[in-house]
């Protein structure tokens, strides 16, 4: 040691080492006097791998040990190297949630807590702060484990916070923006507001097809079809490995009444991933409105299997079997979807499109005003859903789309 000192020129030596055994390390820092070479301090540090905060305590420690005094720079130098540490590991945990989101079928719980994590770590750190808002309005809008209202005010809250933090990244904060449009879209019913927020996203990140397919759902609320479908195929262009927006611009078509456009892309959808439950949903609801009610039924049953019966589905068929004569069945998923409420929440507007295909009209409004009271996020849409076509004269029809705000 007396060797080393006297060639770096130094009073003292700092010298270390590290165990690791499992999640966790040991390190020991000893410092010692460089023209003895005599030990004068020794200290271990029993952590996990993943404490970013180790270095620097270390370097502190033996700053406070020695006497040494950093200047203002030193000081901002070191925070901003331990900072950037902190940067790495929270787009690492950020990265692997957009695998588990994207996975087939995704696995959102699991992205949720890799995005906690990357927030624990760094708490500046944008991007995870706006793909968990995103996750929050995914839960309220399909997931739905639970009243809608209990999602959107927490996704709300994450993207003004992503919004605040950041100034530079604009992909994060498109997507902080663009929650917040869905929030105002789905659960506010601002069209104004959401309106703006969706001009914003786009205008910092023109090429984000979530943007632009989101705002085809606000263009759609307002009775813009046509921009409304400039909208959602913009997204399948931009991003066309998606079956996501591959299947919803089936859904735009649908909802445009052009029924062959709306079969041909959800067609599409279903050949570029045949085991996402989207595109064969979609793809049921089009040939339905074809008349082709057998294909219908089995897009429908496929849909089921594959979502392992979310109510969105179940609902879907049961309308399909309805309408194929075959009420029975229909009853059949009613009586399910009844059971499995009674144990978890399932949505009012899918037992007004079961209704709807058994023809109860009383039904019918006595669970679209429940999915009203509920804040549906699909409430919205109600307008254009082809399954209440027959129940549009009704004035009770008319006079909930004037309680959402939505043009008569």
């Amino acid at each position: 040691i007396p060797d080393v000192a006297r060639q770096l020129r130094a009073s003292s030596i700092v010298d270390g080492s590290v165990q690791r055994s499992g999640p966790r390390s040991l390190v020991t820092v000893r410092v010692f006097e460089g023209k003895t070479g005599q030990e004068v301090w020794r200290q271990s540090y029993d952590r996990s791998l993943d404490d970013l905060s180790l270095p620097t305590a270390i370097v502190r420690t033996i700053l406070d040990r020695l006497g040494v005094t950093l200047s203002d720079a030193e000081r901002q130098h070191l925070v901003a190297d331990v900072q950037q540490e902190r940067r790495v590991k929270a787009r690492e945990a950020t990265l692997k949630a957009r695998y588990y989101n994207q996975l087939r079928p995704p696995q959102p719980a699991k992205a949720k807590e890799l995005l906690e994590q990357a927030i624990a770590i760094e708490p500046t750190y944008s991007p995870a702060y706006s793909l968990l808002s995103m996750s929050y309005v995914m839960e309220g809008m399909f997931r739905q484990t639970t009243l809608p209202m209990q999602f959107y005010p927490k996704a709300k809250e994450l993207a003004l916070h992503a919004i605040q933090i950041e100034q530079n990244d604009n992909v994060a904060l498109s997507a902080a923006h663009s929650v917040l449009a869905m929030t105002k879209l789905h659960h506010e019913w601002d069209w104004q507001g959401a309106e703006q927020e969706f001009k914003k996203a786009i205008e910092l990140n023109p090429s984000s097809a979530a943007a632009h397919h989101w705002y085809a759902h606000l263009l759609l609320t307002l009775d813009r079809m046509d921009e409304s479908l400039a909208e959602s195929e913009k997204a399948a262009e931009l991003d066309p490995l998606s079956v996501t927006w591959a299947s919803c611009v089936g859904w735009h078509c649908l909802y445009a009444r052009r029924y062959d456009r709306a079969v041909s892309r959800s067609l599409e959808a279903v050949e570029m991933d045949p085991s996402q439950f989207s595109g064969h949903y979609y793809l049921g609801r089009a040939y339905q409105q074809r008349g082709h009610l057998q294909e219908a039924i089995a897009s429908f049953e496929q849909a089921v299997e594959l979502s392992k019966g979310v109510p969105a589905a179940m609902s879907g068929l049961a309308y399909a079997y309805a309408s194929a004569g075959r009420k029975r069945e229909a009853e059949e998923i009613l009586t399910k979807l009844t059971k499995r409420s009674a144990e978890r929440y399932i949505p009012a507007y899918d037992f007004a499109v079961v209704y709807a295909g058994l023809g109860d009209r009383e039904k019918v409004f006595e669970w679209l005003d429940k999915a009203y009271l509920e804040r549906s996020s699909w409430l919205v849409h109600v307008k254009w859903d082809e399954r209440f076509e027959r129940y549009r004269s009704d004035p009770r029809f008319t006079h909930l789309l004037k309680r959402i705000g939505v043009p008569v």
